[in-house]
């Protein structure tokens, strides 16, 4: 994945990495037990160290990687099971979503 440096912005960037993280994690590109290290992933991805440390922290808020202090952070094991629901429910958000999109847009068309 290449970002170009002129980027919209942090957060911007963070969400792409994030997302393409997760993607990677949930597909199997990255193993259950891949050490994720910050600097490789940095480069990898042409973005700082700073928002690769973020992308981490928040996937670790959801079960992804595993941070351990003064050793690093690796991909956890997901079951099957985990994976369905983890499945299950970014369908029901996208389904909302796409709701909420559409009454926005026909709000904005009637008026």
């Amino acid at each position: 994945m290449f970002l170009a440096p002129s980027s919209d912005n942090k957060k911007h960037r963070r969400e792409i990495v994030y997302r393409d993280l997760e993607k990677q994690i949930l597909s199997g590109s990255l193993l259950p037990g891949s050490r994720l290290v910050e600097s490789t992933l940095a480069k990898k991805l042409q973005v700082s160290q700073t928002i690769i440390r973020e992308v981490l922290q928040q996937l670790e808020l959801e079960g992804f990687p595993r941070i351990i202090p003064n050793k690093g952070t690796e991909v956890v094991r997901l079951s099957v099971k985990d994976i369905e629901e983890i499945l299950d429910i970014q369908t029901a958000l996208e389904g909302l979503a796409a709701v909420l999109a559409a009454r926005k847009i026909s709000a904005k068309v009637s008026s």
